[in-house]
């Protein structure tokens, strides 16, 4: 029975999907992986199915609408058959690399461990993700397109992004999950600051960096821009305060 089940979130990037599962894969023994479509209305169930068909550690979960990451990933870790102890949230423009789950497993072995993140980097080895620090209201994104041999200190901090989440899933499920209301940007921002409000430790872990390709779910800059302000109006009224 695998330990760790992975929800990987497609929406029109079958190519990206494939290498990131992939990855997964070669490099995390004894995982599940689940792919969730999001609706693509493309070729990429018809590609996840030719490509996994004869491998048991995959499920693809095809979707007919896009109902958002942080939706789609508390639908694709419910469902899952054979639940395990870890679950990761995961982009699909991530590629894992040799034995990063296991510093991610110990942190989350911690007293009051919540939510665990690692560093990543873009593929110019610069950092794109080093941890949130700063407070609630002025969170400070740190590290952005440092070397990526900076930031190389284990800490708390107040969020990790949302594109790499892992959590002991009893855990997940104590916090409350990512928030339905929230579909694309700011679910990670809630559930670090929810963890943390229920007395949960959100943690920087940079031992082992993994690879994002920024923006790779999602090229299309008016698009994200648009969906980042109507999140930030969504998020901003559940907590009740702005955030600068």
């Amino acid at each position: 029975m695998a330990d760790l089940d992975i929800a990987v979130v497609n929406w029109k990037t079958p190519a990206l999907t494939i290498r990131c599962v992939k990855s997964y894969l070669a490099f995390t023994p004894n995982c599940q992986v689940i792919i969730i479509d999001n609706g693509s209305e493309d070729s990429s169930v018809d590609e996840f199915r030719a490509v996994f068909k004869e491998n048991q550690q995959v499920l693809i979960l095809p979707g007919r609408t896009n109902i958002g990451y942080g939706p789609a990933c508390n639908l694709a870790l419910s469902v899952v058959p054979n639940k395990s102890k870890y679950v990761v949230a995961s982009n699909s423009d991530i590629v894992a690399t040799p034995n990063w789950f296991e510093p991610l497993r110990k942190c989350l072995e911690e007293e009051k461990a919540g939510i665990v993140g690692p560093k990543l980097l873009n593929f110019n080895n610069k950092i794109v993700a080093a941890g949130v620090v700063g407070e609630n209201r002025k969170p400070i994104l740190r590290g952005w397109l440092a070397d990526s041999h900076l930031f190389s200190t284990k800490e708390d901090v107040i969020m990790v992004t949302g594109a790499v989440m892992a959590f002991k899933r009893d855990i997940f499920e104590k916090i409350g999950k990512f928030p339905e209301d929230l579909e694309f940007y700011y679910e990670d921002n809630f559930i670090c600051y929810r963890s943390r409000e229920l007395g949960y430790r959100v943690i920087y872990c940079p031992e082992v960096p993994m690879y994002h390709e920024l923006h790779g779910s999602e090229r299309r800059t008016i698009v994200l821009a648009e969906k980042f302000r109507k999140a930030k109006a969504v998020f901003e009224a559940k907590v009740g305060y702005k955030i600068s």
